[in-house]
């Protein structure tokens, strides 16, 4: 819900694009951290994590706001 009310305001390409990046830079620090650092781990797997999810997060919204006309045609008829 976070995410989808950042890209209603500033726009869902912004908000993908920076999520995005957050994943390539955390995946990119993945390989390059050294292998007794735990913490940084933990840290960029966080980040990893963040930029993945609200990813997806982002495009089931934008899914369903594309989709909303046929959707709303739909479900009288599943439901019934």
């Amino acid at each position: 819900m976070f995410w989808g009310t950042i890209g209603d305001k500033v726009g869902r390409r912004p908000v993908f694009i920076a999520c995005l990046v957050t994943l390539c830079l955390s995946c990119v620090g993945l390989a390059l951290m050294p292998t007794n650092a735990y913490w940084l781990l933990v840290l960029l797997r966080c980040l990893q994590a963040a930029g993945s999810a609200s990813t997806i997060a982002l495009g089931n919204n934008t899914h369903i706001y594309a989709y909303r006309k046929h959707i709303k045609q739909l479900l009288p008829q599943v439901l019934v």
